[in-house]
């Protein structure tokens, strides 16, 4: 029978609630935290300069939960939004929710009973993306199940299917979040962050159990098309390759391969539907992966040799590039299944 004095105090989690323009959403969205089963939670929810009612619709859900804390600023961003979150907040670990998601009753509980049973410093959990016409979009994979290393965690990051940089994703002690503020007036924000905690998180682990409700929304950033916007999602993948050089070196090369086969999706759906419209612009996006190359390789020679090939070859045919993988991605399948 558990007594008063070896009962484990639960410790604080901070969830943090950027709002922008999102009366349509943030009810459901606030309905569905407050419903969680781990009582000792803190809502910060800050309005970002709203231009619709979601402002007024936030403070009256603070008048029906005492848990809940509203802050109106200026409009900034949603880095500049989340960081003004983090720095109010008092919770041991702390979690986030985008305002137009939903999230599962027991997100917060089975995230910190998963922590506590290893001692990790961070959970990873399951998500599912649902579509606005309520169609739910199943996981390419399987989701991972069990405790790892960041290195480990890492490698599939980099893959971005079991693992992603999705920051609503994970429940991280606040001491490594305050470490590392969300870029500012960057877009794809988590891509520049999410694996700086990684790395200052001595154990991981991570539940297969789908405790998010991504909504895939046709207006959002992650649908749009635009390569000027997109060109931060392609900076903060150069960025975090770079730093994995310095940081994990034993994963700099795996780290590398994932970057050519992201570009040559880059350079397939933002560059070459550019070349005939936008030649200018077609030259200056293309100048800029051969240039993030070099900042990976300064010097060629120390250039791994398979790495060097694969750079060679997408500098001057991106399109056999993606040829060459194809093949190899299918020959490799018939192999295994021989």
């Amino acid at each position: 029978m558990k007594t008063a004095t070896n009962v484990m105090a639960e410790p604080t989690v901070s969830m943090i609630i950027p709002v922008y323009n999102v009366e349509k959403y943030v009810g459901s969205c606030l309905s569905s935290v407050i419903a969680q089963t781990y009582k000792e939670l803190e809502i910060i929810v800050v309005n970002d300069g709203s231009t619709d009612t979601s402002g007024k619709l936030c403070d009256a859900w603070k008048d029906k939960d005492p848990r809940i804390t509203v802050y109106h600023k200026p409009h900034g961003g949603l880095s500049d939004t989340r960081n003004y979150g983090i720095e109010r907040a008092h919770g041991t670990y702390i979690a986030f929710a985008d305002s137009d998601d939903t999230v599962h009753p027991q997100m917060i509980e089975k995230a910190v009973n998963a922590l506590q049973e290893v001692s990790a410093d961070m959970c990873i959990f399951g998500y599912q993306m649902i579509r606005e016409d309520g169609n739910i979009v199943p996981p390419a994979q399987p989701f991972l199940s069990g405790t790892y290393s960041s290195k480990d965690i890492l490698k599939y990051l980099l893959e971005d299917t079991r693992i992603t940089s999705h920051v609503w994703r994970y429940l991280t002690k606040a001491e490594i979040i305050r470490k590392h503020p969300f870029p500012y007036g960057k877009y794809f924000e988590d891509i520049f962050t999410t694996y700086k905690y990684i790395l200052d998180a001595k154990m991981i682990t991570v539940i297969p159990d789908i405790l998010y409700n991504y909504l895939d929304n046709p207006h959002g950033i992650n649908n749009s098309r635009s390569p000027e916007l997109r060109l931060d999602a392609f900076e903060a993948r150069i960025q975090r390759v770079l730093d994995l050089h310095t940081a994990c070196p034993e994963i700099s090369t795996y780290a590398d391969t994932e970057l050519v086969k992201y570009l040559v999706y880059w350079y397939e759906r933002h560059i070459l539907p550019k070349q005939k419209r936008d030649p200018e612009l077609h030259r200056f996006l293309k100048k800029d992966i051969h240039d993030s190359f070099q900042k990976l390789h300064p010097d060629r020679k120390q250039m791994p040799a398979c790495q060097y090939r694969k750079y060679v070859m997408f500098k001057y045919a991106p399109e056999l590039t993606d040829m060459i993988m194809i093949i190899n991605r299918k020959v490799h399948r018939m192999f295994r299944h021989k």
